[in-house]
């Protein structure tokens, strides 16, 4: 098999003989392919993102009551807190309260699935994103679920503030009776 036998060299005329043999196969190739692309990408839905940003807070009430020391050198949250914040925000009860808002319009686990909490290295802001074949449906998730976020977020600060003011009453309390106490007592002495 070398240049002399005629077998070993292919040439141009070899494949256009290819070509002609296989005509209909290529013309099927190339017509059939961006044809079924063309069918595929008009059948499919689009998807809708809807975004909301929800602004963090370092304020701890519930310390500033209970008379606990704050961290006065920053007014900013820490990355700490604005990512344990994005944790909190993925809790299953804040979705089934979200779910409960939209009124059956999509299920707990669908609501998880399509929407997400992140948070950016720079800001202190937790954005929910959520997506649906439903540009309306998308944005009512977003808005329920950045919503419920923001009221569990406060009913957890209203606790312990509700704690931190018992623990006060408490204490005032303690000191009221000793008063009386020592009142008393120097009463009896006299």
């Amino acid at each position: 098999m070398g240049p002399g036998d005629g077998r070993g060299v292919v040439g141009l005329r070899d494949y256009l003989q290819v070509v002609k043999r296989r005509k209909w196969v290529i013309v099927q190739a190339i017509v059939l392919v961006p044809l079924a692309a063309i069918l595929y990408s008009l059948h499919e839905q689009p998807v809708y993102r809807a975004s909301a940003q929800v602004l963090l807070s370092d304020q701890n009430l519930a310390a500033a009551v209970g008379g606990a020391q704050q961290n006065t050198s920053s007014n900013i949250p820490s990355a700490t807190l604005v990512a344990t914040q994005a944790q909190l925000a993925r809790v299953p009860t804040i979705a089934q309260h979200a779910v409960a808002q939209l009124k059956g319009s999509v299920k707990a686990g669908k609501l998880r699935s399509s929407c997400s909490v992140s948070t950016s290295g720079t800001t202190y802001i937790l954005s929910f994103k959520c997506s649906s074949n439903d540009k309306v449906l998308a944005a009512k998730m977003v808005n329920a679920y950045a919503g419920q976020y923001t009221l569990f977020r406060r009913q957890l600060d209203t606790n312990a503030i509700e704690s931190a003011r018992r623990q006060v009453a408490a204490k005032v309390h303690q000191l009221v009776v000793a008063g009386q106490k020592g009142t008393i007592l120097s009463a009896l002495e006299e």
